[in-house]
């Protein structure tokens, strides 16, 4: 008889177990499409013979943080390493500038990254552009 409570209680553990987790995910509303996340792009204008290059932070909450512009050019006119960077506070669904370069645009090639920090967590994007990209 000892066995047979023993192996009914054993069986009930992972029951309960999936139960639990079961209440849980739906307590977080498991279906429900993920909060937006903060996201960041390099936006390109073509001005007059120059290249402009801005970081943009999207930001579907209010946050503080950190940023990182960096591009680098090669083309005729010579190289260029540029690096930029700052602290940044964004409004709830806000939109913000970060730092803006303006190169030239002579058939030159120009990368660009964009890191951004905020409320613990990091996101990156790149662009490339020119007669290489």
């Amino acid at each position: 008889m000892y066995n047979l409570v023993r192996r009914a209680r054993a069986g009930l553990v992972p029951l309960a177990l999936a139960i639990g987790a079961t209440g849980m995910a739906l307590a977080a509303g498991a279906g429900d499409p993920p909060p937006e996340a903060l996201s960041c792009e390099v936006q390109v204008t073509h001005q007059g013979g120059m290249i402009a290059l801005e970081g943009v932070v999207h930001a579907p909450q209010a946050v503080q943080g950190s940023y990182r512009l960096r591009v680098s050019s090669t083309g005729r006119s010579g190289n260029a390493d540029i690096s930029q960077g700052g602290d940044f506070t964004a409004e709830a669904s806000g939109t913000v500038s970060l730092g803006r370069v303006t190169l030239a645009g002579d058939g030159a090639t120009h990368e660009a990254s964009l890191q951004v920090t905020a409320n613990g967590v990091t996101v990156e994007c790149r662009e490339r552009v020119g007669h290489r990209a």
